[in-house]
């Protein structure tokens, strides 16, 4: 049984916090993000809660300076890979950009 299906599993049968706590540990933690099954099988609240998790935790890593700036102009490239994957297009919009303390920033 996979990792969302334990816990779709445990919310089902209105498990106690303590089974479903290292299930979202391994999670949360994990490299991957959602896929579409899971997100599907977990539905739209849990999925964006989930996501919303592993955002708060990746902010954790950041610098402090860095938690509340956008991206660097740097990362576009990335960025618009990403945008690209996730609308299954082989083009994205490009986006704007500012500066920011003399540094370029991408905004999305």
């Amino acid at each position: 049984m996979s990792l969302v299906e334990q816990i779709v599993f445990y919310q089902k049968y209105n498990a106690e916090t303590t089974y479903l706590e290292p299930l979202y540990d391994k999670l949360l933690t994990r490299r991957e993000s959602l896929t579409e099954k899971e997100g599907e099988a977990l539905g739209l609240k849990s999925s964006l809660k989930i996501s919303a998790a592993r955002q708060e935790l990746l902010r954790f890593m950041l610098p402090e300076a860095d938690r509340m700036q956008p991206l660097p102009l740097k990362m576009r490239d990335a960025v618009l890979k990403v945008i690209q994957r996730l609308l299954g297009s082989s083009t994205a919009s490009s986006q704007s950009s500012s500066h920011v303390n003399g540094k370029s920033w991408c905004r999305l």
